[in-house]
């Protein structure tokens, strides 16, 4: 059982794949938007182009143009979803297997849907898309699921 559960905490969701797919190239890129940005600040800094009042007490025109650099990183960086999703299911794995719910991973997670969820969104959201089901069948296959 222990075993499983660990595999099950392992595996890959697909949302996650595709995240790691588009952090390939947007990490880059927001690094290349960064770097600049931290220049720029520190050159006009350095050249006593905005008022020395700006810089904080304690800090000089280079820690200033880093802060604003970093914040580029921190603000944009995906790096936050490839630590959501796996913790996520880490999370949601371990929690049922403590109560007796054995949950194959976060591509079972996925396939769920949300559709049994509790949460007042949730549950508007499953409502109205079953409403327009109802109203916009296409045969006998649904537009949404």
């Amino acid at each position: 059982m222990v075993q499983l559960v660990e595999a099950a905490q392992l595996s890959k969701a697909l949302v996650q794949k595709l995240e790691n797919k588009i952090s390939r190239v947007f990490v880059p890129e927001v690094v290349v938007v960064a770097l600049p940005a931290w220049l720029g600040w520190f050159i006009r800094g350095a050249a006593h182009q905005y008022p020395r009042t700006w810089i904080p007490s304690g800090m000089d025109e280079f820690e200033l143009a880093l802060q604003f650099g970093i914040s580029i990183l921190v603000v944009a960086c995906p790096c936050t979803l490839d630590l959501a999703t796996p913790t996520a299911v880490m999370v949601a794995t371990g929690e049922g297997a403590s109560q007796g719910v054995l949950i194959k991973g976060g591509s079972a997670l996925e396939n769920t849907q949300e559709a049994n969820s509790e949460h007042p969104i949730s549950t508007a959201v499953v409502e109205y898309a079953k409403k327009l089901n109802s109203k916009y069948v296409l045969g006998s296959v649904p537009l949404f699921v």
